[in-house]
């Protein structure tokens, strides 16, 4: 889950139209812009910005309203639970996010004791996108997570 979505505020009224489309036969036409910015806003390296802007994988259209449903759905029931994580998480924070609203990690961090937090200060939204040097630093930052909570960091060293 990313965090930005913890701090989504969907007006009630919305909610109960994005539900009510969700259940007919419109839900999975592409209807909803989405709110993403240009891949220059996202991405710093070139190389990465052209692999992700060229993957097949990747959608970048409009959200059907079955989606969007999901999304509003799932960010609302996270948030309501929040104060009853107590799963390790590692939060890691793009300081020039253009992408989305930081203020949701800075409300999982409060409200959660089980996690770490990382910023990194001038990343932008795709966080591996970096240039190299900033990318070895945050894949250092996960790898050591990863292992300290294996017990292997010890065992392999930093």
């Amino acid at each position: 889950l990313l965090a930005p979505m913890l701090a989504i505020k969907v007006h009630f009224l919305l909610r109960c139209v994005l539900r009510l489309l969700a259940l007919t036969p419109l839900r999975g036409i592409p209807l909803i812009k989405s709110s993403s910015t240009s891949a220059e806003a996202q991405y710093k390296d070139p190389e990465r910005r052209m692999e992700c802007a060229n993957d097949p994988l990747s959608y970048s259209g409009k959200l059907a309203p079955a989606t969007a449903w999901a999304c509003v759905d799932l960010a609302l029931s996270t948030q309501a639970q929040l104060g009853h994580l107590t799963a390790p998480y590692l939060l890691l924070i793009a300081g020039d996010d253009v992408v989305v609203d930081n203020r949701g990690a800075d409300l999982l961090e409060a409200s959660a004791s089980a996690g770490e937090t990382h910023r990194f200060a001038g990343a932008l939204h795709g966080l591996l996108c970096e240039p190299a040097a900033s990318r070895r630093e945050i894949e250092k930052t996960i790898k050591d997570w990863a292992l300290a909570r294996t017990g292997a960091l010890g065992a392999a060293g930093k």
